[in-house]
């Protein structure tokens, strides 16, 4: 789980949590196609994603990055880095299945690594 920060319309930063694979050089999203954060990408590609810290608050990792809603790609289901991660997580859940996630979370976001800050 991340926190991805966008910014709304009228300049107000939104952060919320979501799942996230990385491909080695993306982070990679898969969205809610309904979310306000598709919105908010296209009209400022300028997101932060935050990752959780420990306990103690450190080993924080705060990286700012360029978004692009990506025009094609593979279903979730099809996409192995992100089955490789959530698989068991989609199986386990009570209030969505695969075929849901397919339908409602089909529309992918990468994100370029810009500038990364750390607290180790």
């Amino acid at each position: 789980m991340l926190w991805l920060t966008t910014v709304s319309t009228d300049g107000r930063p939104i952060p919320r949590p979501i799942w996230f694979f990385w491909d080695g050089v993306h982070i990679q999203i898969y969205s809610m196609n309904t979310a306000v954060r598709l919105a908010n990408i296209r009209a400022n590609e300028k997101v932060s994603v935050h990752f959780n810290s420990s306990t103690e608050g450190e080993d924080a990792v705060e990286m700012a990055g360029l978004a692009q809603i990506v025009g094609t790609s593979p279903l979730p289901s099809a996409n192995e880095l992100y089955m490789a991660k959530y698989a068991r997580d989609i199986e386990a859940a009570t209030d969505f299945d695969l075929e849901s996630v397919d339908r409602d979370f089909c529309t992918l976001i990468r994100i370029e690594p810009v500038r990364t800050w750390t607290a180790v």
